[in-house]
C-alpha cells in the first residue's frame, strides 16, 4: 500500500508540471487565436515591431512562470517537508 505522504508528494509534483504546461498552452493558444492576453500582446507587438511591448510580454510570462513554480515548490516544502522530489 502506498503511503499517503508519498502519494501527496507525487501529486504536488504533478500539479507543478501541469501548471507549467497549462501556462505554455494558454500562451500558445493566445498567440494563434486570441485578441487579448499576453500571447496576443506578443503577437501584435511582433507584427508592428514594437520591441518594448514584445519584451514586456515576454518578461511578464517569465515572471508568471517563475512565481507559480516557486510558489508550488514552497507549498510542497511546507506540506511535505520530507520530500525527495525536486
Amino acid at each position: 500500500m502506498v503511503h499517503l505522504g508519498t502519494a501527496f508528494d507525487t501529486l504536488l509534483a504533478g500539479l507543478r508540471l501541469s501548471v507549467n504546461a497549462a501556462l505554455l498552452i494558454t500562451i500558445a493558444v493566445e498567440l494563434v487565436a486570441a485578441s487579448q492576453g499576453l500571447g496576443a500582446l506578443i503577437w501584435f507587438a511582433w507584427q508592428i515591431l514594437r520591441t518594448t511591448d514584445l519584451y514586456v510580454g515576454l518578461i511578464a510570462i517569465a515572471a508568471i512562470g517563475i512565481v507559480s513554480n516557486v510558489a508550488l515548490i514552497w507549498l510542497r516544502n511546507a506540506l511535505v517537508p520530507w520530500s525527495t522530489i525536486d
